[in-house]
């Protein structure tokens, strides 16, 4: 069994693409109805709470990175590691799977984020 350098990403790539689209669909219909809901009706309004949103992904994305690091930095939970039976090889291996999960939804919740971001600063200036 030979190791690719570089796999086909291509499924990945388009689960994500497919995943984005669907997310940025839901967020901008999400604001949209709950300006409609609130009698937010102004077009200000709308790229507030599209600005507000693209935030808050952001905002998650930070915490996921930093709240994943403050777990894995528990005393408790490095000294059940230091005792069990995997390597540190291993036990290094596995921390670092963990780290480029954390990073990686953080740069996909900023992906995300910033899409409502920038919607909401064209649609408050095509209103100006």
């Amino acid at each position: 069994m030979t190791h690719d350098p570089h796999p086909d990403t291509t499924p990945n790539l388009t689960a994500f693409l497919r995943r984005f689209l669907i997310v940025q669909v839901a967020v901008f219909a999400g604001v949209y109805l709950f300006c409609w809901v609130a009698n937010l009706r102004t077009v200000t309004d709308y790229a507030n709470g599209l600005f507000l949103v693209g935030c808050v992904f952001i905002i998650f994305g930070v915490f996921r990175v930093f709240g994943g690091n403050a777990v894995e930095r528990s005393f408790n939970l490095r000294y059940a590691q230091t005792v069990g039976d995997q390597s540190s090889e291993t036990r290094g291996r596995r921390m670092m799977r963990e780290l480029d999960r954390g990073l990686g939804a953080s740069v996909r919740l900023f992906f995300y984020g910033i899409v409502p971001i920038i919607g909401s600063i064209v649609v408050w200036s095509a209103a100006q």
